[in-house]
C-alpha cells in the first residue's frame, strides 16, 4: 500500500514540474561574413549586416576558430604584409570610426602603415583584448596630397614590433574630412568592431567587408 502511494505521489509531482528541465532554445551566434550571400556584390551594399546584435552572449574564446579575417593577410613588398591587398580597392565603401583585424603572418618590425582612403583620416594600430581591440600601440594622421582617394600612409615615431599569429586592430576614422573606409573589391571578409574612439567603447563583432590595408615592414 505505501509503495503505491509513493508512486501516485511521484506521478503527480512529475507531471507538476516536468522532467526538471527548462528548455533554454538555440542561441545562434552570427558573425557578419555569413550574412553575405555573394561576394561580388557591390561593398557598400553589404556593409554591417547588424542581424546579430553585439550584446548577444558569444563563447568566451581567445582563438581564431570561425574568425575568417587572417587568410586576409598576405606578403607585400620584400619585408611587409598586406591586407586584401590581392585584389583592387574599391571606391563604394563609405563609413567612420571602424577597427578592422589584422593577423601577422610573421613577426617583423612595422616602420609605416598604409590605408586607401581620402583626406584627413585618422589610423591607430591596437593591440587586442581577447576577440576584442584592447591597448592603443600608436595613432595618427594619414599623410598624402589634401584631396582625392589613394593609397596614404604614416610613419610611426618609433618602429613598431608585430607578432606573428597575434590578433592587432587597424582602427581609422575618416571624420574629419576623409569619407572612404579603405576595402577591395574582394579577398577575405575582415571582421570589425566600431567606435567613435580608438579607445572605444567597441560594438560587434560585424563582417561583410574586405578590410583593406599595407604595413611596409623595416628589413633587418
Amino acid at each position: 500500500m505505501f509503495r503505491m502511494l509513493r508512486l501516485i505521489l511521484t506521478s503527480l509531482l512529475l507531471m507538476a514540474c516536468g522532467d526538471g528541465r527548462t528548455d533554454l532554445g538555440e542561441v545562434v551566434y552570427l558573425d557578419g561574413d555569413a550574412a553575405s550571400a555573394d561576394a561580388t556584390s557591390d561593398v557598400h551594399s553589404i556593409v554591417h549586416p547588424r542581424d546579430a546584435s553585439p550584446d548577444a552572449p558569444r563563447p568566451p574564446s581567445c582563438g581564431f576558430v570561425g574568425d575568417p579575417s587572417p587568410p586576409g593577410t598576405h606578403p607585400y613588398g620584400i619585408c611587409g604584409e598586406g591586407v586584401n591587398t590581392d585584389y583592387p580597392p574599391t571606391m563604394n565603401c563609405g563609413g567612420t570610426s571602424e577597427a578592422f583585424e589584422y593577423v601577422p603572418q610573421k613577426t617583423f618590425v612595422v616602420a609605416r602603415i598604409e590605408l586607401f582612403t581620402d583626406r584627413n583620416v585618422t589610423v591607430a594600430l591596437l593591440d587586442s583584448d581577447c576577440e576584442k581591440p584592447g591597448t592603443l600601440i600608436y595613432e595618427g594622421t594619414l599623410d598624402g596630397p589634401p584631396n582625392g582617394a589613394q593609397w596614404r600612409g604614416i610613419n610611426p615615431t618609433n618602429p613598431i614590433v608585430v607578432t606573428a599569429n597575434h590578433r592587432y586592430f587597424i582602427w581609422m576614422d575618416p571624420r574629419s574630412g576623409g569619407t572612404m573606409c579603405s576595402a577591395a573589391t574582394n579577398g577575405a571578409f575582415v571582421r570589425e568592431y566600431t567606435s567613435q574612439n580608438a579607445s572605444g567603447p567597441w560594438e560587434g563583432p560585424f563582417g561583410g567587408i574586405y578590410w583593406m590595408a599595407r604595413l611596409i615592414g623595416k628589413c633587418q
